[in-house]
């Protein structure tokens, strides 16, 4: 049943709105540390690829597997540690908004949903399944194969099922994009909407990484070792996320102060 306010009870649009904002400035904070972390991951686990199969398979995977786990354990906490930061923050921060504006935030609450809940879910058990299978002898689970084709035939669905959620994912980072272009909207602040194309850059840039790093990984460790060469590039991306990541959501912090203090001095209007 949902709650019936009064005219006493309810919060006023000046309050739904700090409330709002001092959620998103502690979500702009803690993005800032999910972009590093995811950096950070990136290329531990693009290091483990150079030289993961570069030997004979069973002495590359009894060698490099525990790296490649501990470099999964570190996109699996990257990937958890934004998720729950956009639920306990964000979220929180566009129902006050929502509360101020009914109907305004709608679409950009249903694809953060979308996004930071069934694509972190499928994402996160992707991750999960391929840091158990590395840190198992697979050969031993399939064992009219070699190490190769059983990493092969153990891979692959955990792998197209992370390419998956890496998609849905991204149907977090367009909300984030719609969110702020609408208090771009009801601000009369530009530059939300600058910083909000920002965040949707820095979403796609997160994707095509993870994809990549899936990719290249299978590749590398059960196909032809030209993948990952071909994809190294890539691990640029890692750099551009970082500073698109930082720069953008230290801004977002900034302009999120700089309203916060018009509230208080009053000259912003609500």
């Amino acid at each position: 049943m949902s709650t019936q306010y009064t005219s006493s009870t309810q919060p006023s649009s000046r309050d739904l709105v700090w409330y709002g904002l001092k959620r998103l400035e502690t979500t702009a904070l803690l993005h800032i540390i999910g972009a590093v972390l995811a950096v950070i991951a990136s290329i531990a686990l693009f290091a483990t690829l150079p030289f993961y199969g570069a030997a004979s398979p069973e002495i590359a995977y009894k060698g490099q597997a525990p790296s490649v786990a501990a470099s999964l354990a570190w996109l699996i906490i990257a990937v958890l540690f934004i998720a729950l930061t956009s639920f306990i923050f964000l979220m929180p921060a566009l129902s006050y908004f929502t509360m101020w504006k009914p109907g305004e935030f709608t679409e950009s609450s249903r694809l953060m949903k979308l996004g930071f809940l069934i694509g972190s879910i499928i994402l996160l058990v992707a991750l999960l399944v391929i840091a158990i299978i590395n840190a198992i002898n697979t050969p031993d689970i399939i064992k009219e194969y070699n190490s190769r084709e059983a990493l092969a035939k153990g891979l692959i669905w955990p792998i197209i099922l992370g390419l998956i959620g890496s998609i849905i994912f991204f149907a977090g980072w367009i909300g984030s994009f719609l969110f702020l272009n609408k208090l771009k909207e009801l601000f009369n602040a530009p530059v939300f909407s600058k910083l909000g194309i920002a965040v949707l850059i820095y979403g796609v840039v997160f994707v095509i990484l993870k994809a990549s790093l899936l990719v290249a990984y299978y590749g590398y460790t059960v196909a032809e070792s030209f993948i990952v060469f071909a994809l190294q590039p890539v691990l640029g991306l890692a750099l551009l996320m970082a500073i698109l990541g930082v720069v953008a959501w230290t801004l977002i912090y900034t302009e999120v102060l700089i309203l916060e203090k018009k509230i208080l001095s009053g000259t912003l209007q609500l």
